[in-house]
């Protein structure tokens, strides 16, 4: 149940913190004192959509915090959810807006997404009024009203299991489909493509970075046959026989014939004998940078490598930015040419796939549809009964279920392929039409109530907030309107916010909105009224500006009779 509800800086509304009951409470109050605010603090707070318009003119930040207990089997739904309860077995929920249009959310006092908020609140509470009548026209709402009220879940499970096979399969099947079409012609594109790479017969995927390297030297290779052949000389291979190697080696065998008088001579004459082996590997690294083969003819080897850039360059610009790319796209155009091939038995493969998982949706579609027609026709009694005990007794209800069809096929979707809708005749005589083409506003809400009630029957549990639900009834019918709320709140927590007097009569707690001028501002208050604070409420809700004996007389004759 909602145990409480602090507001700070909403519209009128400066700060304000209303405790309430189990059982049925009514709210009641002049127009404009705030009973609409908490309503929409409320909603704030379950997570609908903030709008920094809601703050109280000249306040930079507004907050609204909604404290839960007694949760009993919801607890569990909602540690499934990943927001459990405190050790005290409550739920603390708190909203924020700033005046720059930020909102932040927090639950047991750790921050958390808006969108959590949003998760948790149809385990948490119920809000109904005039304009949630709306939801009784969309099939989509009225599908899960019903499956609620039946409770789908493992069945529902079983059959999503095979429509996601199957929207997977028509997914790749359609894109098969879409990528064969002009067959031929991408076949001749392709194979033309695969037949211009092989062409260029790639194999090596530095081959580029090494053409480049060998054009700059076969290009200077003057210059670079000239200082090989100084490193050459320089170091081992002189036809004066004076190379640094030579040289090296002369003082290393001198530095040797020192041993008698040099102790570490024989380490010394190692050590230049290792630098005489370094400057032979020198000279042979240098001397392989040119090949016999490339003295012989330079110029042409240098026009072949140009060709051969010249051909990776144009497969560059249509492939990929280099020789890897290019190699990986040739196997790619090869697997395609592959699919394209084999397309028609693809094709009739995922056909066959899909033809036998729609086969199978039917079947478990049809268990759904089945167990919704059964249990729809137990819902339209109750919800008959309780339009009768609305004053509504000429008034037909019935749910019908249609099989939906597309282009001579079953239409599925994650829901089966029943189309619900909630038909009403409203006088005798007239044809039973759908739920949104009824007219009267007071209809809408008691055949809403009597849906809502009739669900609460089975659910038994939680806390539903009515507001304004008597709005364009009558008197006798409110009171009927109450008695019914007042047998919901047997199992459930009920709230109803109201202008009618029969309905405040019959609750168990009242509340009072109102406002009052202060510091130049009007804030708003609320107070749990006493018996002579009701009576008093009532009378003015019965009698307006001029309240006379009779009307408080009427009052208190109302409050002695709620129990009846």
């Amino acid at each position: 149940m909602l145990k409480a509800v602090s507001i700070s800086n909403i519209a009128v509304i400066k700060e304000l913190s209303v405790d309430f009951d189990d059982g049925f409470t009514v709210i009641t109050g002049e127009t404009g004192a705030g009973k609409s605010v908490l309503i929409d603090s409320i909603s704030l707070v379950l997570g609908s959509r903030a709008d920094k318009d809601m703050i109280r003119t000249g306040e930079s930040r507004a907050e609204v915090t909604a404290l839960f207990d007694s949760l009993g089997d919801k607890a569990e739904v909602l540690r499934e959810i990943g927001y459990a309860p405190d050790e005290n077995g409550e739920l603390c929920l708190s909203r924020y807006i700033a005046e720059d249009g930020k909102s932040g959310a927090k639950i047991n006092g750790k921050a958390v997404p808006v969108s959590a908020l949003r998760a948790l609140s149809p385990h948490l509470i119920a809000i109904h009024g005039q304009q949630d009548t709306g939801a009784l026209s969309d099939k989509g709402a009225l599908l899960s009203l019903l499956d609620g009220y039946i409770g789908m879940e493992e069945e529902l499970s079983d059959y999503r299991g095979v429509y996601s096979k199957l929207c997977e399969q028509e997914s790749r099947l359609s894109a098969l489909r879409e990528s064969v079409k002009d067959k031929a012609m991408m076949l001749d594109i392709l194979e033309y493509q695969l037949k211009e790479i092989d062409s260029a017969k790639l194999s090596d995927p530095d081959e580029e970075e090494k053409l480049l390297t060998l054009r700059v030297k076969l290009r200077s290779l003057e210059k670079v046959a000239k200082n090989v052949s100084i490193v050459e000389r320089a170091l081992v291979e002189n036809e004066k026989g004076v190379t640094a190697s030579y040289m090296i080696e002369r003082a290393a065998g001198a530095v040797r014939q020192l041993s008698e008088v040099l102790p570490n001579a024989e380490e010394l004459s190692e050590k230049l004998n290792e630098i005489r082996y370094q400057l032979t590997d020198i000279s042979d690294t240098v001397s392989d940078l040119i090949s016999d083969d490339e003295l012989a003819d330079p110029e042409k080897k240098l026009d072949a490598v140009e060709k051969r850039l010249s051909v990776l360059k144009r497969l560059r610009g249509k492939y990929g930015e280099n020789v890897a790319e290019i190699i990986k796209k040739r196997d790619e155009i090869k697997h395609r040419i592959s699919e394209l091939k084999n397309s028609d038995d693809a094709i009739e493969d995922l056909e066959n796939a899909v033809a036998s998982l729609r086969d199978e949706a039917e079947v478990k579609a049809k268990v759904l549809s089945d167990k919704r027609r059964r249990n729809g026709d137990v819902l339209t009694k109750q919800i008959m009964s309780v339009l009768n005990d609305l004053d509504m007794p000429k008034v037909m209800f019935a749910i019908k279920t249609d099989k939906r069809m597309l282009n001579g096929r079953t239409d599925f979707d994650r829901n089966g392929y029943d189309d619900v809708d909630f038909l009403v005749s409203a006088n005798v005589g007239e044809e039973m039409q759908p739920i949104s083409k009824i007219a009267s506003g007071g209809e809408l809400s008691r055949i809403m109530l009597a849906v809502k009630s009739s669900m609460q029957i089975k659910s038994g549990e939680g806390t539903s907030i009515f507001d304004e639900i008597d709005a364009g009834v009558s008197g006798g019918t409110s009171e009927r309107i109450g008695r019914k709320l007042r047998d919901m709140s047997h199992t459930s927590q009920i709230i109803c916010i109201t202008h009618s007097a029969q309905i405040a009569s019959l609750a168990d707690t009242h509340l009072r909105i109102s406002k009052s001028e202060k510091d130049g501002r009007v804030e708003s208050a609320v107070e749990e009224l006493d018996s002579d604070g009701r009576i008093k409420e009532l009378s003015r809700i019965i009698g307006g500006v001029k309240i006379t004996k009779k009307v408080i007389d009427t009052a208190e004759e109302m409050l002695k009779k709620k129990n009846d």
